[in-house]
């Protein structure tokens, strides 16, 4: 079960430059009739600035700042996480590109080992997380698109790559 309280407030100064500010209470509750490992209840608070500016019709550059709170009600499990992301799209006619980078800073305290302790962590380790992505996204002509997508990741020991491929008609 989860619900969610949402308060999201945009401004646009000009028609190249604006300012979102998302915020959001979330009760997110999970309960397993075979592994009582799974069950628990989260409390958790994220408030997300972000800026946007497009530097022409083509390109468009976002920085945003996000701060969370997690907290589970029946454990001992609490996170803290500061984040900061970097994100420069183009698109022209029939090609999309999109990059993005995060550092990401998760103070955490209980067992980050534990089903709950990596949901709350979302796959990453306690302490500094750089996150960055590549999306390419490409129209071959007007029925066959073109998707490459690569995710990478580093929490300090070893980088992580993830990359893949689709090739998507429609009829």
């Amino acid at each position: 079960d989860q619900l969610s309280n949402v308060v999201n407030i945009g401004y646009n100064f000009s028609k190249i430059f604006r300012i979102d500010w998302e915020n959001g209470l979330y009760q997110l509750q999970n309960s397993s009739q075979l592994f009582t490992s799974r069950n628990y209840e989260l409390n958790n608070f994220e408030t997300k600035p972000k800026a946007t500016y497009r530097f022409t019709e083509s390109i468009q550059a976002e920085l945003s700042a996000a701060f969370r709170q997690k907290k589970r009600l029946d454990g001992e499990e609490f996170l803290k996480t500061m984040d900061l992301t970097g994100t420069l799209q183009w698109e022209r006619k029939k090609t999309s590109v999109r990059a993005n980078f995060s550092f990401i800073n998760n103070d955490f305290t209980g067992n980050n080992f534990s089903i709950v302790g990596n949901q709350m962590l979302d796959g990453l380790k306690p302490g500094k997380n750089q996150v960055w992505s590549l999306f390419l996204q490409q129209s071959i002509n007007s029925f066959i698109q073109l998707n490459v997508n690569y995710e990478g990741r580093n929490s300090g020991e070893k980088t992580i790559h993830i990359g893949s491929m689709q090739v998507k008609a429609s009829f």
